[in-house]
């Protein structure tokens, strides 16, 4: 039916069997690619450099970063931010069956606190 509609499309149709980007994409072109290359393949360059952010001494990031860095109280917030998020895994939201939300963090390692009402540890 298509076919019918548009005959002038009929030379660009992908023909059965064949894939419409025979080359591809290089297997080492990309932004994941090239930061594995620079960084290691576990990116322990790159938590090294997040933790240096947040908690390093200007000495330290100087020494590591090679120049001076300054660093803000928000630039130190989002590394840590980053730092939670990869290392502990992101907060889940969790919605009420009755509709007001309750908000469960999923952090790994972190034991519940003693005196909390049940159901209300982290």
């Amino acid at each position: 039916m298509a076919n019918s509609r548009k005959p002038w499309l009929a030379a660009y149709r992908f023909q059965p069997g064949q894939s419409g980007n025979p080359s591809g994409r290089a297997k080492d072109a990309g932004v994941v690619t090239m930061v594995r290359r620079r960084c290691g393949q576990h990116g322990a360059k790159l938590v090294e450099g997040l933790y240096l952010l947040a908690f390093g001494t200007a000495d330290e990031r100087n020494r590591f970063f090679g120049e001076p860095v300054t660093v803000s109280a928000k630039d130190r917030r989002d590394c840590i931010e980053l730092l939670l998020e990869r290392g502990f895994g992101k907060v889940a939201d969790e919605v009420d069956v009755h509709g007001a939300p309750n908000y469960v963090f999923v952090y790994r390692g972190i034991p519940p606190r003693p005196g909390l009402p049940e159901g209300t540890e982290p």
